[in-house]
């Protein structure tokens, strides 16, 4: 504690993923759309951010997710949801399409092929006490 002759050093953390869950639909994205969706950035982003500011971070990958939907309905609503679309047109149909070619089925329900790695980082910003 501070006053006490001890530096205590200030530790920031953050949890996040390598793809956003905005960004999970994006292998679809072109075949509703005629063109590839720009991902959000992710965990890569953020590491290569601290990096630049000077900190020394630490990331440990803690889980993967899998985009797993109960049924393909739940994977429909959700994707027309996250491409921006209405339920109706042309769009719409071209989604369902790309779902039945995409969704992968198992004893759990259906995925998106795609998976997101969840990675803990922490480190010391610059110029806190014990960062050097």
């Amino acid at each position: 504690a501070e006053g006490d002759g001890f530096a205590v050093p200030r530790i920031c953390a953050a949890v996040l993923m390598d793809c956003p869950p905005p960004s999970s639909c994006s292998a679809l994205w072109p075949a509703v759309h005629g063109e590839a969706q720009a991902d959000l950035p992710g965990l890569a982003e953020f590491l290569a951010l601290l990096l630049a500011r000077g900190s020394l971070p630490e990331m440990r990958v803690v889980t993967t997710e899998d985009w797993r939907f109960g049924s393909p309905a739940e994977a429909e609503t959700v994707a027309l949801r996250r491409l921006w679309l209405s339920p109706q047109g042309a769009k719409a149909a071209r989604l369902r399409d790309a779902l039945a070619d995409t969704l992968l089925c198992d004893a759990d329900g259906v995925r998106l092929p795609r998976h997101s790695r969840v990675g803990l980082v922490t480190w010391t910003p610059p110029g806190a006490a014990g960062s050097g």
